[in-house]
This record gives C-alpha cells, structure tokens and sequence, in this order.
C-alpha cells in the first residue's frame, strides 16, 4: 500500500502547490472558489439535460 502510483504521487504534489498557492494569496483563494461555482453550475446544468432527455425519451 505505500507504493503509490504516479498519478496519486502527481495529483498529490499538484493539491500541495495548489494549498501553498492559496495560503500565499487571498486573490487566488477567490478565483478558486469562482471556479467551484462554475464546475458546480456546469455539473448541474449538465445534470438537468441529462433529466430533461431521459424525460422526453419516455
């Protein structure tokens, strides 16, 4: 278990940078924050045709 993948290794040194990141500066905070909103209403967006299609199909 304590030989990981590369890609965890990758992603965990991204999350590390990005924390660092945020931690140095409020703006970036924000902007993060900003691109959560937008995945979220993107996700749900996504999410509400899905429905819409599978209620038109029946």
């Amino acid at each position: 278990m304590n030989q990981q993948d590369p890609l965890s290794k990758d992603i965990e040194r991204r999350m590390k940078k990005l924390s660092k990141e945020v931690s140095g500066n409020r703006k970036d905070k924000e902007n993060i924050n900003y691109q959560l909103w937008m995945m979220m209403v993107v996700a749900f967006l996504v999410c509400f045709g899905l429905i819409i299609s599978l209620v038109s199909i029946f």
